[in-house]
């Protein structure tokens, strides 16, 4: 059980955030160098309604708002920049070297860099259709490629071997089984034991591991849990412990 809601919020403003800052340098840079505002008004517009439409496709696709369409999303934002820059850019040299109106110019500066701008997005697509696979949303597993040093020879071909990754954390988090989660309209929270009186205390999961999640804020190391709490269990409610856990820092 895994409350994401968070994250996804975070998500959504940060590519919002990108998408307005590479809007803005856009219409900054063709201002600056083609001295158009025709120009840098279609650019202002067409990147956010580019995307605006990107949305209403995903959805029409039943797709929804989540960490990997976000990840698209703003990926896609950096091509949208690349791709409108060229765009204007080849049009406006038509216009005023070759002297061309401007619906003959929109034409064929948009035909002009059509195929550059298929191939590029092709081969970029190659890259991630070959890895669209690695992510099992069954056990939330990511498969991925590891460059091992094997100058002795130790790992041959089709060995298998289990390996530990020790990845450093920039706060401490707190390992608390996940039966002990209560989940309901105030989000989730924990029921800790204090002086034997239960305090509910709402706490935010960083990791489910299964039978262990990780937290980030809520509780502090070495409080005392409650596993399976009933639901008649309120804030001040008096409790025994009988073997209750005790949380402790993840490694």
């Amino acid at each position: 059980m895994l409350d994401q809601a968070k994250l996804v919020s975070d998500s959504v403003a940060s590519v919002v955030r990108e998408g307005a800052i590479a809007a803005g340098l856009t219409a900054l840079m063709i201002l600056l160098f083609l001295g158009s505002w025709r120009s840098t008004l279609i650019v202002m517009i067409s990147i956010p309604l580019s995307i605006l439409t990107s949305i209403i496709v995903l959805h029409f696709l039943g797709e929804t708002i989540n960490t990997m369409t976000l990840g698209g999303l703003a990926l896609a934002v950096g091509i949208l920049v690349d791709d409108s820059t060229v765009t204007i850019e080849n049009t406006h040299r038509l216009r005023t070297e070759e002297g061309y109106n401007l619906a003959a110019a929109t034409l064929q500066g948009s035909a002009g860099i059509a195929v550059p701008t298929l191939v590029s997005t092709l081969a970029i697509s190659c890259v991630f259709t070959s890895v669209a696979d690695a992510l099992q949303p069954g056990t939330r597993t990511l498969l991925t490629e590891v460059d091992i040093p094997n100058s002795d020879g130790t790992l041959t071909a089709g060995v298998y071997g289990t390996i530990e990754l020790h990845i450093p954390r920039k706060t401490p988090s707190l390992l608390v089984p996940a039966d002990a989660i209560i989940f309901n309209r105030d989000g989730l929270q924990v029921a800790v034991i204090e002086d034997g009186t239960a305090h509910i205390r709402k706490v935010s999961v960083t990791r489910d591991s299964g039978t262990q999640v990780e937290v980030g804020d809520g509780v502090k190391h070495g409080d005392q849990v409650i596993v399976n709490p009933p639901v008649s269990l309120i804030e001040g409610s008096k409790v025994r412990a009988r073997g209750a856990y005790g949380i402790h820092q993840a490694s």
